[in-house]
Parts: C-alpha cells; structure tokens; sequence
C-alpha cells in the first residue's frame, strides 16, 4: 500500500489529522486523506526513529533511539546538539520544553529557547533510570513509567510509586488517563494497573488472576465505549470493560500475536502488529488486513457479503466465513492453481479474485475461472479498480 516497511512501531495523530507511522529501521510515514507519505534511504536517513510528539506551533518532534528530528513545513531538521543523549525510547512536548525518556540514564528536558538540557535521574527522585514511556495527564503533570513503576514530575519535584511488591513485573510501558482522571498502565509482565492519581495508590490489578493470560503489555487505549485494550506481545489483544475480559488473537482472525502499538481510527481500532502489518477491528469483527505474510490475510471483502459470506484471499487460499458463526473455511471446491496469493473486490454481486497466475469470479450458482489455457494471456493479475463499461 506504500508505507515504508511493514515493520511498524508506533502510531501519533497530529493537529492536523495526519496520522504518524514509525517502523523498526524502515522510515517513517504520515497518512493524509488517504494518501501515504513514506520517507525512508536518503529521504529520513535515521534509523530509530519510533515515537512522536507535537509542539505549539505544530513541529512534529520525532525521537529515534540516538537521534531527534524536527518535521515542519514539509521539511525535517536533525538535531545535532542533541546526538549526546542515547537510547530514547519516547518525547513529549510541554511548555516549550522536549520531555526524553531513556533505558539508561533517566529523563533528559530539553528547553526550545535556550537549546540547553537538564538530566534528571533517580537522584532527583525518579523513580528509575530505566524509562519507557511519557504522559501528559489533564491537569498538565508529566507520568514517566519506569522499570519498577511509575513518577510524577509536578511543580518542579518528582514523587514516585511502586505499583505492586513485584518489582521485576512492573514495566510500565504505556500510559492512558480516562474521563475520570484515572490513569491505566500496559505493564510488560503485569497485565493492566487502574491507578488513582489523586490519592497516589493502585485501585485494581487485571493480570493472570483475572483472565489475561499473557501479562505482557506493549500498549494501552481506551475507546469511546470506555473500554481499556491492551496490546500484548504474544497473545494478541484483550478489551475489558465492566463485565469481561475478551481476547482477540490468531484463534480469532488475528494474523500474529504480537501486537506492538494501536490507535483509535473513526469507530475502528488500528492495530500495528510485529510481523503481521496493520490490522482494522470494528464492533468485534475483523474488517480490514494489511499485510502480506505466508499463510496471512492479503485482502478482505465485507462491504457486499455474497450470501452473507465475507471472502478472504490470503497467501494459503481463498477462506470465507459464514457471518453465522465465525468459523474459516477454504474455499476447496475452487479450482487448483500453483499460486494463492489473491487480491479481491465485489463487483455486481460477484467475488473477483485476482491471483498470480489466474482470476476467477464467484457468484451464487457458479465459478468462472480464467487462466491462459481460456485465451487469458498475461497471468499475473493484481486488480487495482474495476470499471463498467457504456453497456454496464
């Protein structure tokens, strides 16, 4: 579809709208009305580049593990007196001010107008040297989670929290805040902690004792429902909400486990996945896969279900679902064909599928296939757009 590498790390919404889509060493990516914008090789020579922030005047700041670049009118601008500060691993703005979180040696606040930084380390009360994630909350405080838990940097001092007595589970690798002011954090070995801010304490725990069998937290979200998601490395994503637990993984659709960042995309949840490309849930249900893996969903058909059936062209096969049960089957009464790799649309009521070597279309009563042996010369086949002609 465009983007930089399939790799993907990590999701930001600017002002603007933009959507902002780092990957592991294969560039960086913005996503404007539909169009993708990839910058990678000569055009965004740094590597590490993974989480973003934005400032008051609309400069994207984009932190790599050893670099910080700037993104503003169309431009990007490398920080020089910044390459002394290593192993980022985020940024957030405040107050004219770069927030560094580092796995090394803490938390670097770099001022905009004197080009100067001051490093804070658990000498001044943080919590760890070893940091992984920022957040801004409502009433302007800055969140560092830390290996062990998390601090609070207001007015000028840091308080920090142990969140469990098991200090070696409690990475805290994301933050979120909800409509209350309750914080929620992804903790990497721990599941899901619900904090109380206001009186500094853990409200509740949600790990293997609760039902999240794979404690491993990559990211948290909270949707327009108030449901909390979890991304997890290894065992797909869980949604909680005030009645259950449920898990969305391999078993269910997923094309891999290991989910390493999501966003809230109108009433979807993007997922960003280790090795499976980008994933769309709707109300529970798969809609969309971006990904093109062995044996993984390459294309996706919901908008016209032909006999209430949802197609699926994956590297494996033609596999179809039954919107009364959420079973996948190959499609095995279709004709044999060397390669399976296939991209679809529906078209008047038929399924087009279109492979390497053949296309064929499937309607109520019937399969048309056409390969050259049926005068179809050139086979390999990648439909893009279909158009009718003035006889329809």
């Amino acid at each position: 579809n465009g983007l930089s590498g399939n790799l993907t790390r990590n999701l930001f919404e600017d002002s603007k709208g933009r959507l902002w889509c780092s990957t592991w060493g294969q560039g960086i990516n913005y996503i404007e009305n539909d169009s993708i914008h990839a910058f990678k090789g000569d055009d965004f020579p740094w590597h590490g580049a993974g989480h973003f922030t934005e400032d008051d005047e609309g400069t994207i700041w984009i932190a790599g593990l050893d670099d910080i670049v700037s993104f503003k009118d169309g431009r990007f601008e490398y920080y020089d007196s910044l390459h002394t500060i290593k192993n980022i691993v985020n940024v957030q703005y405040r107050d004219d001010t770069l927030w560094l979180a580092t796995i090394t040696k803490g938390i670097f606040a770099y001022d905009l107008n004197t080009k100067t930084y001051i490093n804070y380390t658990t000498d001044n009360g943080l919590k760890n040297n070893i940091c992984y994630s920022i957040f801004l909350d409502s009433e302007n405080d800055l969140w560092f989670g830390c290996y062990g838990g998390v601090s609070r940097f207001s007015n000028g001092k840091f308080e920090s929290f142990s969140i469990t007595e098991d200090h070696n589970k409690n990475r805290v690798e994301k933050i979120v805040e909800d409509d209350e002011g309750v914080l929620w954090f992804a903790l990497y070995g721990n599941g899901i902690a619900k904090w109380d801010k206001k009186n500094n304490q853990l409200i509740q725990l949600y790990s293997t004792k609760n039902g999240i069998d794979h404690p491993y937290g990559n990211a948290i979200l909270i949707d327009r429902d108030k449901n909390v998601w979890l991304a997890t490395n290894g065992n797909g994503v869980y949604m909680l909400n005030d009645e259950s637990i449920q898990v969305y993984d391999k078993d269910y659709g997923l094309p891999t486990n290991r989910i390493n960042s999501f966003n809230i995309k109108n009433d979807h949840i993007q997922l960003l996945t280790f090795d499976g490309g980008e994933v769309l849930l709707y109300e529970d249900t798969i809609i969309q896969n971006i990904i093109k893996f062995d044996d993984y969903i390459v294309s996706i058909n919901t908008s016209s279900e032909l006999n209430d059936t949802i197609w699926y062209g994956t590297s494996s096969g033609i596999r179809y679902k039954s919107k009364k049960n959420d079973k996948f089957e190959i499609a095995k009464s279709l004709p044999p064909i060397t390669n399976n790799s296939h991209t679809s649309i529906i078209y008047n009521n038929k399924v087009f599928f279109g492979g390497i070597e053949s296309y064929f279309t499937i309607n109520a009563s019937k399969i048309n296939y056409f390969r050259e042996k049926r005068g179809y010369i050139n086979q390999i086949v990648n439909p893009v757009k279909f158009v009718t002609d003035k006889n329809g």
